[in-house]
């Protein structure tokens, strides 16, 4: 009957247990010495450490279904021929079994928050102009570029490794197959094992992942991608995940060498970029100027230089004032 009953179990975490079935179970458990259903009630709480999230609610839901069932059971077992102790018997024994996944599931959150306060976070902030190298605790190599921010821990729990990002960096991601690596940003969560891979993740510019080697999984609010060597994926707010389109990686992460790459940007993309790279703050006044589409990369060259190099091909006019720019006028190409 073991056999059977785990069956039962497994059809009862499914939601398909049949009538039948469920009352051969209850009538199993009523025929249950008091050690043989302490020892089973054990057993189904190791179980349930191999249970998801998902499955654990579900069992917790059946359990209270039959438990209420079971009561209207005494409440009627004087008019119907199941005997009222065996029904109060019926109720023990899922009580019994509420508590095991009572105190199972008070476990786990103890053991989640118990990591959550051993964990120590540190923050890498790089203003303008910094571009910083990191070892993570698990040996993963972090490039992160200028204008950007890290949250990460002293050292990863035994399940998990996650970080946080704002802004752009380059990971070489340590392969680890208990323990997935995740780097969370506001709008979405982007899951590795052992990979090198590109984020970039500014306030009101899209979010850009590009992978160099291994794969990754981008996952946003109601889709998500996996993504193969020498793919990219964007996120647009309004609009969700891009198709996934085929990129040369190694130009996403040019900025680790030195290179600032403004091929297929716009002009008000490029200014971005140079704030960061630069330290300085450049506005456009005339809307349509943001638009123009332009080429170009630039290693290691200084602020005027590029300035220069775009006023040329826009026709553009700019002034300044300290460490402020402003282009007043120019021509798209």
């Amino acid at each position: 009957m073991k056999y059977t009953t785990h069956r039962y179990i497994h059809k009862l975490l499914a939601g398909t247990l049949l009538e039948e079935e469920r009352l051969e179970l209850i009538n199993w458990f009523d025929n249950l010495s008091a050690e043989e259903s302490q020892a089973f009630f054990e057993e189904l709480g190791q179980y349930m450490d191999r249970l998801d999230d998902e499955q654990v609610a579900r069992l917790e839901d059946v359990l209270q279904h039959l438990r209420e069932q079971s009561i209207s059971t005494v409440a009627a077992s004087k008019s119907r021929s199941l005997p009222f102790w065996k029904a109060a018997a019926i109720i023990t024994l899922l009580l019994v079994g509420s508590v095991v996944l009572l105190n199972y599931l008070k476990k786990r959150e103890a053991v989640s928050s118990e990591s959550a306060k051993t964990l120590v976070w540190k923050t890498l902030t790089n203003p303008a102009r910094t571009r910083t190298k990191l070892r993570l605790p698990d040996s993963s190599w972090v490039w992160l570029n200028a204008g950007s921010k890290l949250v990460y821990p002293e050292r990863f729990d035994d399940s998990v490794r996650l970080v946080k990002l704002v802004g752009e960096a380059f990971f070489e991601i340590q392969e680890d197959n208990q323990r997935p690596f995740y780097v969370q940003s506001s709008r979405l969560v982007t899951q590795v094992l052992g990979t090198a891979f590109n984020m970039k993740v500014f306030e009101h510019e899209p979010l850009v992942v590009t992978v160099q080697s291994g794969k990754v999984k981008v996952t946003g609010e109601k889709e998500e991608r996996v993504l193969a060597p020498n793919q990219q994926v964007e996120y647009l707010e309004g609009m969700g995940l891009s198709a996934v389109k085929a990129v040369d990686a190694s130009v996403s992460a040019s900025w680790r060498n030195g290179v600032l790459n403004l091929n297929n940007k716009t002009l008000w993309q490029a200014t971005r970029e140079m704030e960061r790279w630069y330290g300085v703050t450049i506005r456009i006044d005339k809307e349509k100027l943001k638009n123009c589409v332009i080429a170009g990369e630039h290693t290691n060259t200084g602020l005027y230089n590029v300035l220069n190099s775009l006023a040329f091909v826009l026709k553009l006019r700019y002034t300044t004032n300290g460490n402020e720019i402003v282009i007043t006028d120019g021509k798209c190409p």
